[in-house]
């Protein structure tokens, strides 16, 4: 794809074609490869309407697909991911020796009965290479190793057995997350037996991760994710295997991490106003009860009906575990004061249409935080800010009124132990509300 920067400078970017707004990575398939692979041409969106982070994509992509190509035309010994996938399950239906019986003995007698004539002596002399494709020579290899009997055991069968000792293994949100972080890992070094797993695996994985232009927090959630599934399969089969995603150093991480701009009040205000704007929103409801109360917007966006208690001597909303919608953490439940705006968004809350028990309907459902954090964030975008903002402001203009860190743990979901306890009851549910009281906002709204 040519590039033009200026009148006179052209610049050619290999692997890109601009289709709309959106670029895609082309790369021709080797004329002796395309009955193989059935096009003559891969062609994959690349998401994306950067160029810069086009290019790196591409990059990946080219290598990737350069790497598959050397493999099918015989000029490296390197499996790609498809092709080790797929030794790695022949070798789990087979021992060595029904794998020589059944597949090695068969493919030597038809090398053989190829040639007219010195049939014996071919067949005699006959090398594996020459009568083996890559992936069942892969396989031959697998059930050589000493190790032979953990070939079954494969990169998704940890998986599987992560979810079934897990105590969030029935939640679908939780399975969703952690499958999609362990399928990118497979998908890009193969199903392969787990104790075959190296470190040098999870560099390339993570390497691979980088070019797709993730940044390093990005790939470091990513790790740690993949490094809990690991460290389930090497405690529950008792192995002696070292744990290959622990202490993975990620080059430059954190350099990359934009500064979370944080509200200041007269900001909070205005923002405050235009929210008010649209009171029938339910996106506009969810940002304004996060502004006074500094909660996440999933646990704003998935309470019920029943966990709204704007009767009692101190109105407050009850965080807690939906169907819907799990929680961050276990110290995540707990009471908060409705105060200000947050208080009157409430009570237009209560009175939206709904014919379910989620108090905000449409977000009561798998991911519906997901849709709610994008429709506040759209709203909130031209102040340069994300639904998450108004959380870190909840905290700094509680930090900066002298409130004790329990106190502001208990509020924000931070809170263990006894303090998590003792927190969102009696006297306490009244001193936290008379903390942000303190700090809301100057808008007083009139309901009819």
């Amino acid at each position: 794809m040519d590039i033009q920067l200026g009148r006179t400078v052209k610049v050619t970017i290999k692997h890109l074609a601009l289709r709309g707004a959106i670029y895609w990575f082309v790369k021709r398939v080797p004329t002796s490869l395309v009955k193989q692979y059935g096009k003559q041409s891969i062609r994959l969106s690349l998401k994306t309407s950067d160029l810069r982070i086009a290019t790196r994509k591409a990059q990946a992509f080219a290598e990737k697909y350069e790497r598959e190509f050397q493999v099918a035309l015989g000029k490296s010994d390197l499996l790609p991911a498809s092709s080790a996938t797929a030794a790695s399950r022949l070798a789990a239906d087979h021992s060595l020796d029904t794998f020589i019986d059944h597949v090695a003995e068969p493919a030597r007698v038809r090398h053989a009965e190829s040639f007219k004539e010195k049939r014996e002596y071919v067949y005699e002399e006959a090398q594996l290479e020459d009568f083996l494709t890559p992936i069942q020579l892969a396989t031959f290899k697998l059930l050589q190793s000493p190790r032979h009997s953990d070939i079954a055991f494969l990169l998704s069968d940890a998986l599987n057995l992560y979810f079934q000792t897990h105590k969030k293994g029935n939640n679908e949100a939780f399975v969703a997350k952690q499958t999609r972080e362990w399928n990118k890992l497979i998908e890009s070094i193969g199903d392969i037996p787990f104790d075959q797993l190296s470190r040098a695996n999870v560099r390339d994985h993570m390497t691979m991760l980088g070019n797709q232009g993730l940044k390093t927090n990005t790939i470091r959630r990513s790790m740690n994710t993949c490094r809990a599934v690991a460290q389930a399969a090497i405690t529950e089969r008792e192995s002696d295997k070292k744990n290959p995603f622990a202490r993975q150093n990620i080059h430059s991480e954190g350099d990359d991490a934009k500064d979370i701009k944080v509200p200041t009040d007269l900001e909070l205000t205005t923002i405050a106003l235009d929210l008010l704007r649209t009171p029938s929103s339910a996106a506009s409801l969810v940002a304004l009860i996060q502004i006074e109360t500094g909660a996440r917007v999933a646990e704003i966006a998935g309470l019920a009906v029943t966990d709204v208690f704007l009767d009692d001597e101190v109105p407050h909303i009850y965080i807690r575990r939906q169907p819907w919608r799990d929680l961050k953490t276990i110290v995540s439940e707990r009471r908060v004061p409705l105060v200000g705006i947050a208080l009157e968004a409430m009570k237009l809350a209560i009175k939206l249409p709904r014919s379910g028990k989620g108090l905000f309907e449409q977000y009561a459902r798998r991911r519906g935080n997901d849709a709610a954090s994008a429709a506040i964030n759209k709203r909130v975008k031209t102040y340069g800010i994300t639904s998450h903002s108004f959380r870190h402001a909840s905290k700094d203009r509680l930090r900066e009124i002298g409130s004790d860190k329990a106190t502001r743990d208990a509020i924000h979901g931070h809170a263990s132990g006894d303090i998590a306890d003792n927190y969102g009851k009696g006297h306490s549910l009244r001193l936290m509300q008379s903390l942000l009281e303190r700090i809301e906002l100057p808008i007083h709204i009139a309901l009819p």
